[in-house]
């Protein structure tokens, strides 16, 4: 299938210098934004020169700004990128699975451009052969770290999972080259998360930052996964976590490629005992014995909302 204008930029941002990434950055981050600018405000938010942009709309085969603009626009008007839709008041439940479910969809498709493969190529290697691994999430941010540090322990590897900000200023200060500290942060304004970040470096560790573009995390030095920024309502901030969440399993499927020789002897143990967990399909007798109190073909007596909660005999 042939790419389109936004995938072609996506697909070449390691090829191109360093003022035209900064252009398809700009881009990128909104192409919305981008159809309604001329060739002077593009530049200005990009931080280069007019002729910057016109080589750059060279590059992608157009015969300046304007046609660029035409190609971009067009691209734009199809249901690959339609706008998100934001849920209302009067809006029918199947309005908002059609909305819910649509932003998650422009939410990936927004991921698809935008992530860099180089770099997360870069990424994969270093997750898949740090020493030791300290992931930082707080806030909104702390179920993704923990799904991350979840599915990390499943392949087998080592890993820490810090919230607590004395906690985490001692552990990224602790980190030692060829040792990482991967920090997620929906906003990129986190102090905590920015202050780690600062730290690691400082002691020679390896830092992966998922963030969004712009972000003051963005401005650390370190290997950056950027998510689409988030906002203040509900719809947004989710967006955004969904985008972090995606980020973290296309991570995890490299590094399970990866490491997949070293941890094949490995699964075993870690099936078993994760099965330990989980309930025994036989009751042992006491429970078994509670559970007969209880005849399967009768039901608890209706809740109502005049009368007196009562308790239920409950076998599970």
């Amino acid at each position: 299938m042939a790419l389109n204008l936004l995938d072609k930029i996506s697909a070449r941002v390691s090829e191109l210098t360093k003022s035209e990434r900064k252009i398809a950055a700009a881009v990128l981050d909104d192409p919305a934004l981008t159809v309604t600018e001329n060739i002077a405000q593009l530049a200005k938010r990009a931080q280069v020169s007019e002729p910057t942009v016109y080589r750059f709309c060279k590059t992608f085969g157009t015969d300046g700004f304007p046609a660029f603009k035409i190609a971009l626009s067009a691209e734009l008007n199809t249901e690959r990128y339609a706008p998100r839709e934001r849920v209302k008041a009067g809006d029918s439940v199947a309005d908002i699975i059609s909305k819910v479910i649509g932003s998650n969809v422009a939410t990936l498709n927004e991921l698809n451009r935008t992530l860099d493969a180089t770099v997360l190529a870069r990424c994969i290697d270093l997750v898949s052969q740090a020493r030791r691994i300290v992931i930082a999430a707080c806030g909104m941010s702390q179920p993704v770290g923990q799904l991350f540090y979840v599915r990390m322990l499943r392949l087998g590897l080592s890993c820490e999972f810090i919230v607590d900000s004395t906690l985490l200023s001692l552990a990224s200060a602790a980190l030692r080259p060829g040792e990482l500290l991967i920090a997620f942060s929906s906003t990129g304004q986190n102090r905590q998360i920015i202050n780690a970040m600062l730290q690691a470096k400082q002691s020679g560790a390896a830092v992966i930052a998922c963030c969004p573009r712009g972000s003051d995390a963005a401005q650390c030095e370190a290997l950056h996964l950027f998510c689409p920024p988030t906002g203040n309502d509900g719809d947004e901030l989710w967006c955004a976590r969904f985008a972090l969440m995606n980020m973290v399993q296309i991570v995890l499927s490299g590094v399970m490629l990866r490491r997949a020789d070293s941890v094949r002897d490995l699964l075993p143990r870690l099936n078993a005992a994760q099965q330990k967990s989980y309930l025994s399909p036989t009751l042992p007798d006491s429970a078994d014995a509670k559970a007969k109190k209880l005849p399967v073909n009768e039901s608890p007596a209706e809740l109502k909302a005049d009368e007196p909660i009562t308790t239920l005999t409950w076998p599970y």
